[in-house]
């Protein structure tokens, strides 16, 4: 675990150039792996701008994210749109939900907490799970993980990637499109907004056919494998893609094993 003072966000973001350079290549073959700085980018968010390094390893990318003290969850003391409200509440009264959305919002979300965030070098996107049957087991991808001295990400750890501390309810790049999606004008995953980079440079909550698995209760965030969408909802389907949703899969899937459609993103 990456313990050093200028891998925390508020240091991390003071430093200049040269020092985030030196650092970011510091991290070269951490835990003995074969990590190497591909390139160092800036992304910008409508809060603020970014950087960090890009890393290789196995084909694939990853990303330095700094670590810190967040505040994570949602309640009222977030506003929420009222045309947000509005499109929520139209297809909970179709789908026969009798509650008022702020109160769906309050039920799915988790309650504002404060937690501690490690810093971290993380997938940049998620992995398809490959399996030699028709099921993967969950406790032996975690296992699997151990092992490689890697961590599968967390609940917290995945609400801090995805909503990359906006203080909204949708992440980027979900809340620059909620309007068209508000407005039945587009499904959200059928534009090329949808997989742009959030805040943080990750592509995550894009695709709601997507189950990222997370080290935690919940066991999966990110999409609930289509249902809502096939069942001819447009912003409902949207609801699992909320950083702060405590949704739990179906306890089936947890007794038995989860089917290979099943996605992952580790963390170093």
């Amino acid at each position: 675990m990456m313990d050093k003072k200028e891998l925390q966000f508020n240091n991390w973001m003071k430093a200049d150039p040269l020092s985030r350079k030196e650092l970011l290549l510091s991290l070269e073959g951490y835990k003995g792996h074969d990590f190497k700085l591909k390139s160092v980018q800036t992304f910008n968010s409508n809060q603020k701008e970014f950087t960090t390094g890009i890393y290789e390893l196995g084909g694939e990318e990853y990303l330095f994210v700094p670590g810190n003290r967040v505040v994570l969850g949602w309640d009222e003391a977030y506003p929420v749109e009222e045309a947000v409200l509005a499109a929520l509440q139209y297809e909970m009264d179709i789908a026969g939900i009798p509650m008022p959305a702020q109160e769906y919002l309050k039920e799915v979300c988790y309650p504002i907490r404060e937690v501690e965030i490690s810093p971290m070098l993380v997938e940049r996107n998620v992995c398809l799970m490959n399996s030699d049957s028709t099921w993967v087991n969950y406790n032996e991808v975690i296992g699997l993980f151990d092992q490689q001295g890697f961590s599968m990400v967390t609940e917290d750890e995945w609400e801090y990637l995805c909503g990359a501390e906006l203080g909204a309810l949708f992440s980027l790049p979900m809340d620059s499109w909620i309007h068209k999606i508000c407005s039945q004008e587009s499904y959200f995953w059928n534009t090329p907004v949808a997989e742009q980079p959030n805040a943080y440079g990750l592509h995550i909550a894009y695709d709601p056919y997507i189950y990222e698995l997370v080290d935690a209760p919940c066991i999966a965030k990110g999409g609930d494998g289509g249902g809502a969408s096939h069942g001819g909802f447009i912003f409902w389907a949207c609801c699992p893609f909320l950083p702060t949703t405590g949704m739990r899969v179906s306890r089936i899937l947890w007794l038995t094993g989860l089917l290979t459609v099943m996605f992952m993103r580790g963390v170093w």
